[in-house]
């Protein structure tokens, strides 16, 4: 397997790979040498070097000087590692699509960071060439696995607590920049060791700034989907499962303030879904 994306949670979900025996991280993509996240619930170092230099020592106790190949391109690390099955993809959800793309159309499979995308159009995009490429592709949703989910869908199913009718799900969250009240007017130079061009992708240049990265780009709707692309798919699919429920008729967004994007991690996301 490659890791593509290689901050905070891409180290979390490189750990879980190590305690799979038929599996072996030989790769590792990131446009960013190292990010320091010692502010952040992540804590500790990121970024291409640290995990590259984790994996490594994570497969040399099996395997004296186990390396891996690292790459400031994902692009150009999937041109040369033919060897690949697999990539995990764990970018900020600007380049979930857009990665997971041009990894399926390569012929590997691949497992991607919620949210699967950053819009339903690039979602039945994904879901298209998967299906065209006969490609794996799995969301990272931990939740149906965890023991709260089957127990919440096994309480209504058996009727514990009668006909549902209306469900309400939310979370207590708040915006990464509080004090920004639009998008930042300084620029400061890029750091050492950032490739700001190859983390912007697909979307509009703009210069940089500590606003954006490591962690706080989800404020910004060009790079995250705020609290509902957050947490939506954790919060939302106990309900969904248990109910059976599929697309909603309507919906209706809200947030209690002015956001420095059109959409904003708000202090409590809520939906309401009725059955007739």
């Amino acid at each position: 397997m490659a890791l593509i994306g290689a901050g905070g949670q891409g180290r979390s979900n490189l750990r879980q790979l190590f305690h799979l025996d038929d599996v072996q991280v030989t790769a590792v993509a990131d446009p960013c040498t190292e990010w320091d996240l010692d502010r952040f619930y992540y804590k500790g170092k990121a970024g291409r070097l640290p995990v590259k230099a984790e994996i490594e020592k994570h497969y040399s106790e099996k395997t004296p000087h186990f390396r891996v190949a690292d790459y400031e391109d994902f692009r150009v690390m999937l041109d040369k590692q033919k060897a690949i099955d697999a990539v995990l993809i764990a970018t900020p959800d600007h380049l979930h699509a857009y990665v997971s793309l041009v990894a399926m159309r390569q012929g590997k499979h691949t497992y991607c960071e919620k949210p699967l995308t950053h819009n339903i159009r690039e979602a039945r995009l994904v879901a298209e060439v998967a299906r065209q490429n006969g490609r794996g592709h799995a969301d990272g949703q931990p939740g149906p696995l965890t023991r709260r989910h089957p127990s919440d869908c096994e309480w209504i199913w058996a009727g514990a607590i009668g006909a549902v009718r209306e469900v309400h799900s939310w979370v207590p969250t708040k915006r990464w920049n509080p004090e920004l009240t639009g998008l930042p007017q300084e620029k400061p130079p890029v750091p050492a060791g950032l490739n700001w061009d190859l983390w912007i992708g697909p979307r509009e240049p703009r210069p940089w700034h500590p606003a954006y990265a490591p962690v706080t780009w989800r404020d910004f709707w060009a790079f995250g989907t705020g609290a509902f692309g957050d947490f939506g798919c954790h919060d939302m699919d106990a309900p969904c499962w248990a109910l059976d429920l599929v697309a909603p008729e309507s919906i209706e967004p809200s947030a209690p303030t002015r956001a420095i994007r059109r959409s904003s991690r708000t202090v409590a996301s809520a939906i309401t879904t009725s059955r007739q």
